[in-house]
């Protein structure tokens, strides 16, 4: 199977709303492919179609037994009605389906103080370029992450500093994080960006549910 590439960032992760595609990085939505529904959808019908047909030859050969059988057919005594008992119900302490990490990072980012999904839709990552004449890349029209600390109004959890000699990465990582404040699960804001410019590099929302 040919791999997903989002047109607009270069990703290749995805997340599935239950209508469409998303992009984990840039939140682009693209339509859900449809083949395999159309194929399911197709076997579905052929099996009910054949249920229907076995269900009429049953009741055929059936009808036509009774009224060849001269007791059946005369016999007036009555039936006692079976007394069919109600399938155990699920235990309601039961655990709960736990919806997506995604959804429930989504859901909740607002627990991170000044964080909303819209303040996080909004922020634009840079293009990358790559050029022969340079060993490392250059980033274009990339947000601003001073300005964006600035609408956030509060201090990332923590900062890691990505600048290595070893590996000649000259970014930064902000990292917003509700690590166990709430009862149901986490959700962790990571903002990267060019050290020297400022410019937003790259964005991730994570969740995890307990």
């Amino acid at each position: 199977m040919k791999a997903i590439i989002c047109k607009n960032c270069g990703a290749s992760n995805f997340f599935d709303d239950g209508i469409k595609t998303i992009c984990t990085y840039c939140h682009t939505k693209y339509q859900r492919p449809t083949t395999k529904f159309r194929s399911r959808k197709n076997i579905w019908l052929a099996i009910l179609g054949l249920s229907a047909l076995s269900f009429v030859i049953v009741f055929y050969l059936f009808t036509t037994a009774k009224s060849n059988n001269p007791v059946s057919s005369t016999y007036t005594g009555t039936t006692q009605a079976k007394t069919i008992e109600n399938p155990t119900t699920e235990s309601t302490t039961s655990a709960r389906t736990k919806i997506s990490k995604q959804l429930y990072a989504r859901q909740n980012i607002n627990s991170l103080p000044g964080w909303t999904i819209d303040i996080y839709n909004n922020i634009h990552v840079a293009a990358q370029r790559i050029s022969q004449a340079s060993a490392y890349p250059t980033y274009e029209n990339g947000g601003s992450y001073t300005e964006l600390e600035a609408l956030i109004g509060t201090p990332p959890t923590r900062v890691i500093d990505n600048n290595s000699s070893h590996s000649k990465k000259l970014e930064t990582t902000a990292e917003w994080d509700t690590e166990a404040r709430l009862e149901d699960g986490a959700v962790k804001v990571m903002i990267t960006y060019e050290t020297r410019t400022g410019q937003i590099v790259r964005k991730m929302l994570m969740g995890t549910v307990y």
